[in-house]
């Protein structure tokens, strides 16, 4: 890993609903850290007045509803899927997201380091290394939990179909390739005070050798 600042950013990604986002809200209510969630920074993107015009313009009025609010659900099935077609709107929706949820990213960060309240920020997003945001992070954990529990949350407590979970992985890299530009695998097999404190011990020593960089103390 290259040289980091006092304050770092530590990148969250794992395969879908593998609970790295309850990982980083059990981590940020035990320790220093300030959590930038990238689903929550989409959805505020979608309330863009030029955001929602550009989508209207590629997607159609048929992803509005009445009010104007971006329907979510009618988008996915647009964008997610192994098609050309589908991946061809994929990539045109990011081309039109990313970039706003990246200056969000930005603001936040730079805003956290001058207040200089947090020892760690973590960047939990799915899509980390498929948007390009690992060049804002200092280091990136892959949350590796068992493909029964991933399942179980998708299929049970999200109330995905089969046909929808396909659709989505498709849209991502494979886990093997996530694991592989990952700095460190952090094993969700057991509870979530575990998996805290194993991404706290990565933390501690992240934010040891970045203050050793940047000679703070």
């Amino acid at each position: 890993m290259a040289e980091c600042p006092a304050v770092p950013v530590i990148g969250l990604i794992g395969g879908i609903g593998s609970g790295k986002s309850s990982v980083a809200r059990e981590f940020a209510r035990t320790g220093s850290a300030v959590v930038l969630d990238a689903d929550h920074a989409g959805h505020l993107a979608l309330e863009q007045a030029d955001i929602k015009s550009r989508i209207r313009s590629r997607f159609g009025a048929e992803v509005f509803d009445s009010e104007g609010k971006v329907l979510r659900k009618q988008l996915a099935q647009l964008v997610f899927g192994s098609s050309s077609r589908h991946r061809q709107a994929l990539h045109d929706l990011e081309q039109i997201l990313h970039p706003a949820i990246r200056e969000v990213f930005d603001r936040a960060i730079e805003q956290a380091r001058a207040e200089g309240t947090a020892e760690v920020i973590l960047l939990d997003a799915a899509v980390l290394l498929e948007a390009g945001w690992q060049d804002r992070c200092d280091a990136v954990v892959f949350v590796n939990t068992p493909p029964a529990i991933r399942r179980e949350r998708i299929l049970i407590k999200r109330g995905w179909s089969e046909e929808e979970l396909q659709r989505r992985e498709a849209s991502q890299l494979s886990l093997e390739e996530k694991q592989r530009r990952s700095d460190y695998h952090l094993d969700n097999s057991g509870s979530l005070a575990d998996a805290s404190r194993q991404l706290g011990q990565f933390i501690s020593q992240t934010v040891a050798r970045c203050r050793e960089q940047s000679g703070s103390s």
